[in-house]
C-alpha cells in the first residue's frame, strides 16, 4: 500500500531520532510518503535503507501558508505515486488537510448533507493521539480544536487511536461505529528497554548528594502534562522526604515558568530540570520511579516504556492506565487532579 501522511513531527526529519527510526519499522510494511509542515522547505530524502519512507518538509511563512502548500504537494503526491491511503496526525490541522485531499470543498458538501462521500478510492485515515472526549479538558481549554477535531472526524474511513481507553470513548460518547475504530498503539522497542544494561546511575552521577529516593518525569512541558500540580505535590513530599529528588526532562512551552517556580519555593536542591533526551532508556533504569500526573493523554509513551524497563510507575487515570497498564505493585493509579491521593502514594513507596 502507498501512504500519504501528513505529520505535525518535526523530528522525522532528524536523523537517528526515535521518531524517525519508528518511522522506518512503519515503512517495512508500506511505503510511505510523509509531509511536514515548516516555516522552510527541506526536499524529498529518505529514512532508511530500503527507499520505502519518503519524507519532505512543507515549507510556510504562517500556519495558513504551510496548509496550502502541504495540500498542494499532498494533491501532486497522489496523482503521481497513486497514492490510496491518507493518514493524518492529528485531527485538527492536518486532519482538515486530508479532508480536503480526499473530498475537496464540494465534497465536504455533499458528504455532509447528503451522508454519501464522492471519493471511495482514496481511504482517509484519522489519528487522535489526546483523549479529546474522555474528560473535559480540551473543551474548557482549546474550544475551536475540539469543535475542528469532531468536525473532521465525521469524514474520516477509519480514527486510529492508540489505548483501548479512546476507543471505548470514541463509542460511546461520540457514537462513533465499532468498526471504523482501530487501535494501533505506538511502536516501541520493548528490547531496548527490557535488556537495557546500566552501567553507572546516570542520577547518582549527575547529582552526587545524598538522595535516597529519584523520582522522574519525561516529556513535553505543556499544560495538559499538569506539571505545575506535579510541583506542588512534590513540595509537600519533600518536607516529609527532605533528601528526594525529582528530575524533570523535556523541553515545552511551561519550561522556563517551571524553573521560575521552583526556584521561587526554594525546590532547586529536590527538583531539577534536563533537556530531552533521544535515548531515554538509562534514565528509566536510573530511576527509582517514573511519575506522571497528566489531565489527560491519548496513550502514554513514557508509562509503556518505563514499564517495559521495569520501572515502577505513579500515574493518573488516564490513557493506558488501567486498560493497557493494570494496577499492581510496579503501577499507582490515582485519580486525575487527587493532590492528596498523588502525595499519599509517593510517599508510600
Amino acid at each position: 500500500m502507498k501512504i500519504l501522511m501528513i505529520s505535525l513531527d518535526k523530528q522525522i526529519a532528524q536523523e537517528g531520532s526515535r521518531t524517525a527510526l519508528r518511522m522506518v519499522l512503519y515503512g517495512k510494511k508500506d511505503e510511505l510518503f510523509i509531509l511536514i509542515p515548516d516555516y522552510q522547505s527541506k526536499p524529498q530524502f529518505l529514512l532508511g535503507d530500503e527507499e520505502r519512507v519518503h519524507a519532505e518538509k512543507i515549507g510556510g511563512s504562517n500556519k495558513f501558508l504551510q496548509f496550502i502548500n502541504i495540500y498542494r504537494r499532498g494533491k501532486e503526491l497522489i496523482k503521481k505515486y497513486g497514492i490510496n491511503f491518507i493518514t493524518t496526525q492529528d485531527s485538527f490541522f492536518t486532519g482538515l488537510i486530508g479532508v480536503l485531499l480526499k473530498y475537496g470543498v464540494l465534497g465536504i458538501l455533499f458528504k455532509r448533507f447528503f451522508k454519501k462521500s464522492n471519493n471511495n478510492k482514496i481511504k482517509l485515515e484519522i489519528q487522535l493521539h489526546g483523549d479529546l472526549y474522555g474528560s473535559d479538558y480540551y473543551r474548557e481549554n482549546d474550544f475551536f480544536k475540539y469543535c475542528l477535531s469532531r468536525f473532521n472526524i465525521k469524514f474520516a474511513d477509519k480514527i486510529r487511536v492508540a489505548s483501548h481507553r479512546n476507543k471505548e470513548t470514541l463509542i460511546k460518547k461520540l457514537k462513533i461505529s465499532k468498526s471504523n475504530v482501530r487501535i494501533k498503539p505506538v511502536l516501541i522497542n520493548y528490547d531496548r528497554f527490557e535488556n537495557y544494561k546500566l552501567y553507572k546511575n546516570i542520577f547518582r552521577e549527575r547529582y552526587p548528594g545524598v538522595h535516597s529516593k529519584v523520582f522522574l518525569w519525561l516529556g513535553r512541558m505543556e499544560p495538559v502534562k499538569n506539571l505545575d500540580f506535579l510541583v506542588d505535590v512534590f513540595k509537600s513530599v519533600v518536607e516529609e522526604k527532605p533528601d528526594w529528588l525529582l528530575v524533570l526532562v523535556g523541553e515545552g512551552s511551561k519550561k522556563q515558568e517551571l524553573i521560575e517556580k521552583v526556584n521561587r519555593l526554594n525546590l532547586d536542591k529536590n527538583i531539577v530540570f534536563e533537556s530531552w533526551t533521544q535515548d531515554p532508556a538509562p534514565y528509566y533504569k536510573s530511576a527509582d520511579y517514573v511519575i506522571l500526573p497528566s489531565l489527560s493523554e491519548g496513550y502514554s509513551l513514557v508509562a509503556m516504556e518505563a514499564a517495559a524497563a521495569g520501572t515502577p510507575i505513579i500515574m493518573t487515570d488516564v490513557g493506558v492506565a488501567n486498560y493497557e497498564l493494570k494496577p499492581g505493585p510496579k503501577v499507582k493509579i490515582v485519580p486525575v487532579g487527587d493532590k492528596k491521593g498523588f502525595i499519599k502514594a509517593i510517599l508510600e513507596v
